[in-house]
């Protein structure tokens, strides 16, 4: 039987803060900073915040990923986390996690914690070693192996269905918000999957549901002890289905009220919005979309401008309350190597970024700008298993086979913005691999047959990897153009009144081929990218 939680008119009223973009954290990026000149540091990580028009409105930071295990903080439950160069911070008094909150709330923002649901294991002391190295052990998975599952990741990852582990886990929360008066706590179930045994994810639902419950009611118990509201947000897949896959009961947990914020979606650009207002229908739960920069959607790190406003402005017309970035740059490129970072940096892509904060926040910021929106594409995400969902993207559609006979492709785009689809003109563009710059291709969107204005034989793109082995999201400094690679970029006129609000189907049929290349793996043409490019208004 439910049992719906009773909130009390400040907690509602917390729940009910302005939002328009919340900026997801991780404190340590990038790491070689740590341990310099802390008023140097803070500028770094407020840079955005601090701009004069910026739409940051918080931050969530996840501040420890191996909190269950260390501390960043005296604490006699649990050793502290050995890592020099926040050493130097601790020997000259600088309280780490507390600075960040001081200067979070000094500026008037919003401030949670970000817990790491089933985290990878750091190295103790830090250094930078491999993922397999031994060095990684963790003591306490090794002391308590009813609290591990065993799946991709070597040590395993905490099994939410352990008694145990989940005690361990709210009496770790419970110090945290003991120690420092956090707004609230994100849990996020995209670091990283399963949480649940694999195979027996949704069977064990209702341990999943325990667990957050027990969070639920430790937090409130915190809040009434210290006479404030303290909210609890959940990140989670990105469609309610995909939600059920990893054994997560969303739709039991908002009739129950047990959290009060969904954050949708992580390495995506693809989410169900419509089916988290289904689900909390009738409660003051508010729904979040995000986008993850660092682990992003496949192909698209670091895209145009273009690109991000046609993610956000589909987020935001779809009825999003407010928007989060996740490990997006905190400050423009110069900002990082001024201070000596050499870091997860592409060079020259970081200015997007900072134009996307002063417009992403809402719909009217980005009324009548030029917008991009793109099919998905699969791969790239080392951090989860087979049988899992969450920020794997399988059921993208790209990159898709344009089959030799003839025979024709259907690729999805998503446009709900009306007002890019009132756009004055565009453009599709579609890249395809293993294409001759003769290779003759049809296009149509919806039934309207598109005239080709212009191809690009020689076109490049170092997130395309045609027979090479696909690089994992989070690899930044690896995207290098190939001089060697030969890709074919074609773009198609799109007449007025052809993009439509919502579904748009894009058919692509080989009509005519040039002599097969025998250097190529396999024989057929690969779509690789398919964007529509709308036009800004006038």
């Amino acid at each position: 039987m439910d049992q719906r939680i009773d909130l009390s008119p400040s907690h509602l009223a917390a729940v009910d803060r302005p939002r328009r973009i919340i900026d997801q954290m991780d404190a340590a990026t990038p790491r070689d900073l740590y341990g310099i000149d802390m008023d140097e540091w803070l500028r770094l990580r407020f840079h955005h915040a601090d701009l004069d028009g910026t739409q940051i409105d918080g931050f969530w930071w996840d501040i420890s990923n191996s909190e269950e295990a260390y501390a960043l903080y005296e604490t006699p439950s649990r050793p502290l986390l050995h890592d020099p160069p926040l050493q130097k911070w601790r020997d000259a008094g600088i309280d780490y996690v507390g600075t960040l909150l001081e200067e979070t709330r000094r500026r008037d923002l919003e401030v949670f914690w970000s817990h790491r649901v089933g985290p990878v294991d750091p190295a103790q002391p830090w250094a930078e070693i491999p993922l397999d190295h031994p060095g990684r052990r963790n003591y306490l998975k090794q002391e308590h192996p009813d609290w591990v599952q065993k799946c991709w990741w070597w040590q395993g990852l905490y099994d939410l269905s352990s008694a145990g582990l989940r005690q361990h886990k709210v009496d770790v929360l419970r110090e945290h918000l003991q120690c420092y008066p956090f707004d609230g706590i994100q849990l996020d179930f995209s670091r990283h999957q399963p949480c649940l045994p694999l195979g027996r994810q949704w069977q064990l639902r209702d341990e999943g549901t325990t667990f957050v419950r027990m969070i639920r009611e430790m937090m409130m118990e915190v809040g009434r002890e210290q006479e404030r509201p303290i909210l609890l947000a959940v990140k989670v897949p990105e469609t309610v289905a995909g939600c059920a896959i990893d054994g997560l009961d969303v739709a039991r947990w908002a009739r129950e009220l047990l959290v009060d914020i969904f954050v949708i979606g992580s390495r995506t650009i693809t989410v169900d919005v419509a089916d988290f207002r289904r689900i909390t229908a009738g409660t003051p739960i508010k729904v979040a979309a995000t986008h993850d920069a660092h682990h992003s959607t496949d192909g698209y790190c670091s895209p145009s401008l273009d690109v991000f406003l046609g993610v956000f402005s589909n987020f935001w017309a779809q009825g999003a309350d407010f928007v989060t970035v996740f490990n997006w740059p905190t400050a423009p490129e110069e900002e990082y190597t001024r201070l000596g970072s050499v870091g997860d940096v592409i060079a020259g892509t970081y200015e997007q970024h900072t134009e996307a904060m002063y417009l992403v926040g809402g719909a009217a910021s980005m009324r009548g700008r030029a917008k991009t929106f793109v099919a998905e594409r699969r791969g790239g995400f080392p951090w989860t298993d087979d049988g899992c969902f969450y920020c794997r993207n399988d059921d993208r559609p790209l990159p898709r086979e344009l089959p030799n006979h003839g025979a024709g492709v259907e690729i999805l785009v998503f446009i709900w913005d009306a007002d890019a689809v009132s756009s004055p003109g565009g453009e599709l563009q579609i890249v395809l691999w293993a294409a001759a710059s003769a290779d003759k291709i049809e296009a149509r969107l919806g039934g309207a047959l598109l005239a080709e204005v212009a191809r690009d034989p020689d076109w490049k793109d170092a997130q395309i990897y045609g027979d090479k082995p696909q690089l994992p999201a989070g690899n930044v400094p690896n995207y290098v153009v190939d001089p060697e690679q030969q890709l074919l970029m074609l773009r198609f006129r799109l007449p007025p009144g052809v993009v439509v609000v919502g579904k748009n189907t894009v058919r692509l049929r080989l009509l005519e081929r040039s002599a097969y290349r025998p250097r190529m793996r396999g024989t057929a043409i690969v779509v690789e990218k398919t964007e529509v490019q709308l036009a800004p208004h006038a």
